[in-house]
């Protein structure tokens, strides 16, 4: 295995190409940030790090947190980078790192002036003796040599979307096979420039829109996400010729751009140079991709480059990317008969482009299949981990040397990591040679025998009401004895509040028990990969803890039980 450090090899004019906050681009050529990163490296093992240690980089994504990735493991240790404070309140905030340096338990913690006071006051809450290393100037400091690589390369925390965050143990190993992976769905088209907003602190955006361009030394252009969502179409400009060609974005990232760039905007970039966009993170709904192909058409983008991927943290991040040159496959459902451990309901079969998709009227988008050569497997498995037939609904199950290392501190038998496959959570089903992802498995209820899932009732409400993707969000949950469904909107009280509670009548009868609260942009609480988190949500209106409006029944007996709106405040 070639050691990590090695990655920067000293090419003569590509690197990385920072955004600053005055609109333009710093960039560092890769000798520079090599040599940086050793130098890094020096300093941390003066301050007390040693190999196998974990190193907590609480840093913006910048020149500085790159260097610094590659700094800790040219000293032998474990990265483990940490969300920095974007949009999250100061409390909740230590609260959450706490948590992760309580787990990771680091010699070390890296971090700028401005978010000390932050880690400082997290530390002391984990109750953990660390240094704080506010990073500097190394450049006086002699270049470190690069010591024998850890046993693990990263600790990659969970986006915590269904509970407390986990950190996943990540070897170089699983690093090399995943990058394997991307070589075989990008079909060696890996040449060309990155661009991404992506989080460096989240699996997609650290390994595949950094480690994996760097491993490449391609061209990147890196933006914080709160860059991108100042000026989206900033984003944009990195693919235009010249730049980038190739790019990872969530859908909530496709719809908000196509939101908020106007067509004046629009007509000053040109996007047919683009090869390809990986989409993934979160649930991948063709209406979203529709919409921003549509958007984005008359800048010369083609809805051909668009890749549809499945992915999580404890398979290090890819499993299953539509490859380039392949169509995307749509298949229809008939939602009201979707049950587990059953064939998938399949009313209509298409090829993305080819049918006019809304969202919530049932079409799902396909995301390929690994190939043979990539280590990857997946199978579809039933409650007692039995494999079913294809085209059967089921909990998707992967194998292959992508397969992390569990999560840290946890040892015996875990539900997740069982034996040789990871068990990940999500519901599917195999079809014609594709994936199809449901939901998360925790994120669903049975209703009326049915098995229904949150990102199901995203799209139905979404399309019921109007509201667009990413301002809205649903849970499903149990937990009072009977089936209840609470409706997260990003919009004032309006008609679309009995919009709604019809669409939901309308699908499940009287017996689901509805809530709908309304309220500004901080209502959808959200992982930093953008997934709702639908459980913190549901106990943050459970205990008052959050900032809302429930907007109550209209008629006559709800009005009794409700005679005015109840503010929820935090």
């Amino acid at each position: 295995m070639a050691h990590p450090a090695h990655w920067l090899h000293d090419p003569a004019e590509t690197g990385v190409h920072i955004a600053t906050d005055s609109g333009g681009w710093d960039f560092v050529r890769y000798p520079d940030l090599a040599a940086q990163a050793r130098r890094m490296a020096t300093r941390l093992i003066r301050l007390g790090v040693g190999r196998e240690d974990v190193v907590c980089l609480v840093l913006p994504s910048d020149r500085e947190l790159i260097a610094g990735i590659y700094g800790v493991w040219a000293a032998g240790a474990t990265i483990c980078p940490v969300t920095p404070p974007l949009f999250a309140g100061n409390d909740s905030y230590i609260g959450h790192i706490a948590g992760i340096l309580a787990q990771a338990a680091p010699p070390v913690v890296v971090t700028v002036d401005a978010y000390e006071p932050l880690v400082v006051a997290a530390l002391e809450r984990a109750g953990v003796a660390a240094a704080v290393w506010v990073v500097d100037d190394v450049a006086g400091q002699e270049p470190a040599p690069i010591a024998e690589p850890a046993s693990i390369a990263l600790l990659q925390f969970t986006s915590g979307s269904t509970g407390t965050p986990r950190g996943v143990r990540v070897s170089f190993d699983n690093l090399i096979a995943n990058f394997g992976a991307f070589d075989y769905f990008a079909r060696g088209e890996a040449a060309d420039g990155v661009a991404s907003w992506l989080p460096i602190h989240h699996d997609m955006g650290l390994i595949g829109c950094l480690l994996f361009p760097v491993a490449h030394q391609q061209n990147l252009w890196i933006m914080r996400p709160d860059q991108f969502i100042r000026d989206p179409a900033r984003w944009l400009e990195c693919l235009t010729p010249g730049k980038a060609r190739h790019a990872g974005c969530p859908p909530f990232g496709l719809a908000y751009a196509a939101r908020k760039i106007t067509p004046a905007r629009l007509a000053e970039l040109d996007l047919s140079n683009v090869h390809s966009v990986v989409i993934g993170a979160e649930s991948v709904d063709p209406a979203v991709l529709q919409r921003f192909v549509e958007f984005a058409a008359p800048a010369g983008f083609s809805g051909d480059t668009l890749r549809p991927a499945y992915g999580l943290a404890e398979n290090t991040v890819a499993v299953a990317i539509n490859r380039h040159g392949d169509r995307i496959s749509l298949v229809r459902l008939d939602r009201p008969a979707v049950v587990f451990g059953r064939p998938a309901p399949i009313l209509d079969t298409a090829t993305f482009g080819t049918v006019a998709a809304a969202a919530g009227d049932g079409w799902l988008v396909g995301h390929g299949l690994p190939e043979p050569g990539t280590g990857i497997g997946v199978r579809i498995v039933d409650e007692s981990g039995q494999e079913l037939p294809p085209g059967f609904v089921g909990e998707i199950a992967v194998t292959g040397t992508s397969v992390a290392h569990g999560y840290h501190g946890v040892t015996g038998d875990c539900t997740t990591f069982a034996g040789d496959r990871l068990l990940t959570g999500d519901a599917g089903f195999i079809h014609g040679g594709d994936l199809y992802v449901l939901g998360r498995m925790g994120d669903s209820i049975k209703i009326n025998g049915r098995s229904v899932y949150a990102e199901d009732l995203d799209a139905l409400l979404a399309a019921a009401t109007g509201i667009e993707a990413g301002r809205l969000a649903t849970v499903a949950t149990t937990e009072s004895g009977r089936p209840a469904v609470v409706v997260f909107a990003v919009a004032k009280p309006g008609p679309w509040a009995e919009a709604a509670r019809t669409a939901l009548r309308t699908e499940f009868g009287r017996g689901v028990e509805i809530t709908v609260v309304c309220g500004g942009p901080r209502l959808i609480l959200r992982t930093s990969s953008g997934k709702p988190r639908r459980k913190n949500m549901w106990m943050a209106l459970r205990t008052g803890d959050m900032s809302g409006t429930i907007i109550p029944e209209t008629g006559t007996d709800s009005a009794a039980a409700h005679p005015e709106q109840k503010e929820v405040a935090r």
